[in-house]
Formats: structure tokens, sequence, C-alpha cells
């Protein structure tokens, strides 16, 4: 293969980890792996800080009787949405249309649920 590709390639999709790496390669003062337990420490912070403010907002937005897991399905098919875009929407076209869609087929949702009395 090609000498120093897959730093390219990491610096070229995702430039907040390829950069960080290789300014961390450069200079020589960290391990590697201090940027990868940071990044973990974010993930699971960034994890609690998400469970939490699904709880919270599940009171408001969901107070009426719902199926028990109807909370955690919304927050996961928005976080599969999320992750998704991260990932695979890279054209201008789709950056312009996934969200709009995205949120249209949320809103119908609520629109629905809200609608429906139960």
């Amino acid at each position: 293969g090609m000498r120093g590709a897959d730093e390219r390639i990491l610096a070229l999709s995702y430039p907040w980890i390829g950069s960080a790496r290789t300014a961390i390669a450069n200079r020589q003062v960290h391990p590697q792996n201090h940027l990868i337990w940071a990044h973990v420490s974010k993930i699971l912070l960034y994890y609690v800080m998400y469970e939490a403010c699904q709880a919270a907002w599940s009171v408001v937005l969901y107070a009426k009787s719902i199926p028990e897991a109807l909370p955690v399905w919304i927050y996961g098919l928005a976080m599969i949405l999320e992750y998704f875009s991260m990932v695979f929407v890279r054209s201008a076209m789709s950056a312009h249309f996934f969200p709009r869609i995205s949120l249209l087929y949320f809103l119908a949702y609520h629109l629905y649920f809200y609608s429906v009395p139960y």
C-alpha cells in the first residue's frame, strides 16, 4: 500500500481526529493513547448527558400514557440518524435534504402522536 495513506485518509475523513493525531505525532509530547482515552472519556460523558436529557425531555414530551420503551426508540432513532449523517451524508445535496426530510418525519410522527387520544 501507499506509505502514510491511512493517516491522510483519517485526516480527510475525520479532521478532528486526524489533525490531532498528526499534531501529537509531530510534537512527540504525549503518547497516542492519551488522545484515544480522551475521546473515549468524551464519548462516555456525552452518553451520560444524552441519557440525562432523554429522561428529562421524556417527562415533558411524552407525559401521556405511552408504551414504556417508546422514548428509548425515538431517541435511539435520532441517534442512528445522527451517526448516519455524520458518516454517509457527504454531498451538498444530501447535506441540504437529509436534515429537512428527517425533521419532517420526526414532526409528522409527533403530530400523529399528539393528535391520537389514548
